[in-house]
């Protein structure tokens, strides 16, 4: 009689054996980075490969990957708890590797933005790998494949559990936090106002790169059209949205109406403490600035974030 995880235990192992779909052959992870694909045999002795180079198994399809993989590569080694913890804090290791080239790396908190990111991005990454992992249930008896599906219900739940404790955490957060962050923030008066900074997650910052983008989109050289960055770099921008202080281009000739919509946009995802003080630095109010819609770009810049 066969063990409850025999199959399991045979792909992770890179046993021979005759599979539940009737075929022969192994599971190999080449780069133990588990991403597991099958190596079929002609025979019943495992001598005759169907694929005989290494390369040509290597771009053999992937059976199974992901947290399935993950589980796949451990199984019986780790308590679940210990597992579904492991393979999340290897995503956000992942994240951080995959973004700490950029310019920006050092002034950005990488770990944090993925928790920022979690409700899409890691649902989408279980939904993606579990559905890609979708043929080794063929290759493993009914029961295992219960199994299976129950850790990843588990870790989905993990997941959802994170995401429920880091929404705890921001909202116990101020979204404007003072830009001498540590210390008592000082008292304000007309000639020191309170100086703040904008925590932008990599969530806002993709929205708010959207609307630099917008601009720089538009084309001078056409009758009624401006470019209100075409001189600001990104960098540039990014500081003034942090900081919510466009005021060096609002007295900008032919581009001051243009100027003060670009922030109602921008409160509407970056919220309505932000726009205030966005406004208040423009010697304008949110209500104002709204009513300055007669340029060309007006429509198209309004529907960008339809709430």
């Amino acid at each position: 009689m066969e063990e409850l995880d025999y199959y399991i235990n045979s792909i992770k192992s890179g046993t021979w054996t005759k599979w539940a779909n009737g075929k022969f052959g192994s599971f190999k992870d080449f780069d133990n980075n588990c991403l597991y694909r099958f190596q079929e045999t002609t025979d019943y002795d495992g001598s005759c490969y169907l694929l005989t180079t290494e390369n040509e198994c290597r771009n053999s399809p992937v059976i199974a990957c992901g947290f399935v993989g993950f589980l796949i590569r451990y199984w019986g080694d780790k308590k679940t708890g210990n597992l579904y913890k492991e393979f999340f804090e290897y995503r956000i290791t992942k994240y951080e590797e995959d973004h700490e080239m950029s310019p920006d790396a050092p002034e950005r908190n990488l770990a944090k933005e993925y928790y920022d990111l979690l409700p899409s991005k890691e649902y989408d990454f279980i939904t993606q790998y579990a559905n890609q992992s979708k043929a080794v249930f063929d290759y493993i008896s009914e029961q295992e494949g219960r199994i299976i599906r129950q850790y990843i219900k588990g870790y989905y739940n993990h997941v959802r559990q994170a995401i429920k404790q880091a929404k705890a955490n921001i909202k116990a957060e101020k979204k404007l936090t003072w830009a001498n962050e540590g210390n008592p923030p000082p008292k304000a008066d007309d000639e020191n106002p309170v100086p703040y900074k904008l925590e932008l997650s990599k969530e806002l910052e993709e929205k708010v790169l959207k609307v630099y983008q917008f601009w720089n989109e538009q084309d001078d050289k056409k009758y009624g059209r401006k470019n209100i960055f075409k001189n600001t770099t990104r960098l540039e921008f990014f500081k003034m949205v942090v900081s919510a202080d466009f005021s060096s281009l609002f007295n900008q000739k032919g581009i001051k109406h243009r100027v003060g919509y670009t922030v109602v946009v921008l409160t509407n995802f970056l919220g309505n403490e932000w726009g205030g003080k966005a406004a208040t630095n423009l010697g304008s109010s949110i209500r104002e600035l709204q009513k300055n819609t007669s340029f060309y770009e007006f429509e198209p810049l309004k529907n960008m974030f339809v709430l």
